[in-house]
């Protein structure tokens, strides 16, 4: 996955090994094994910008920056132009047999794994496990939103004694609870990042039907898009009304792609995800 340019760091060179190289177009790939952590870390410079990105596969992280060598996502216009767009690139729209795998069925398989946090019995401990086995079922395939210092402040979460406060949260969210939700999910994050997809993915991982993870670009461009009021209400802090209204937008979307027949919101969250940010070169899934 890319890292924000923020997030950028530069690692030993004792530390980096297996180097591949290669050239596309105009832009220059390096790829290396970090050996402390066994990550690949890739650099892809394209002119006098410089990008970073980890990934768990040599092979998948070469395509990934691959993919960002290749020309933007092109412009929608209104929802006939995201209906356009998802079709063009998925045809069968969301009954497309790819769609079903690449971006939907490892969440159906991440939500189901966390089931079981939902019993009052379950220690943190056991809850820990849950969400770690949730989260490799996502970066297995490719399907998680969260990028690598996401997922590193989240284990540090989960290894210190905020913990209970993160996984109270999830109960929270599942009792339909938000603000208690949202407050806890802030206590357990406290000190360290707090970003939309840490705080909505396990939700709407477990509540697919009521939940669902906020993706801030691609949401904002889609919003921009289909000339959504939510365009002017988002803040970069998590909380509960801009998240109540991004469920809006997605309900709206619901009622105007009807024809598409989306089942719940994984459907429509992937839905604005496909439509803002696959490239303009990509092909049709068939």
């Amino acid at each position: 996955m890319k890292l924000p340019q923020a997030e950028h760091r530069r690692h030993p060179v004792s530390e980096l090994h297996d180097k591949v190289e290669r050239t596309v177009g105009k832009s220059h790939l390096t790829v290396y094994r970090h050996k402390p952590s066994g990550s690949w870390l890739g650099v892809l410079k394209k002119g006098a910008v410089t990008s970073q990105f980890v990934g768990d596969d040599k092979d998948d992280l070469i395509a990934e920056m691959e993919a960002e060598t290749s020309p933007p996502p092109p412009p929608i216009k209104g929802y006939a132009g995201a209906i356009a767009r998802f079709l063009y690139l998925y045809p069968k729209g969301f009954e497309n047999p790819i769609f079903l795998t690449g971006e939907r069925g490892g969440k159906l398989e991440a939500g189901r794994q966390l089931q079981p946090l939902l019993n009052p019995n379950v220690s943190d401990e056991e809850a820990v496990a849950l969400l770690r086995s949730a989260r490799s079922v996502l970066n297995r395939g490719r399907q998680s939103p969260l990028h690598m210092t996401e997922s590193s402040d989240l284990d540090a979460v989960w290894r210190s004694s905020q913990v209970g406060y993160h996984v109270r949260a999830l109960r929270a969210f599942v009792t339909g609870d938000r603000v208690e939700g949202f407050r806890l999910t802030d206590r357990a994050l406290e000190g360290r990042r707090c970003s939309w997809p840490m705080v909505t993915l396990f939700p709407a991982l477990l509540l697919p039907d009521r939940d669902a993870v906020l993706r801030p670009e691609a949401v904002k461009t889609y919003a921009r898009s289909v000339r959504s009021a939510f365009a002017g209400i988002y803040e970069s802090e998590p909380n509960v009304a801009v998240y109540e209204a991004f469920l809006t937008l997605l309900d709206e979307t619901a009622k105007e792609i009807a024809t598409l027949r989306p089942r719940d919101y994984i459907d429509l969250a992937s839905f604005v995800w496909v439509v803002t940010s696959y490239s303009a070169n990509e092909l049709p899934r068939i």
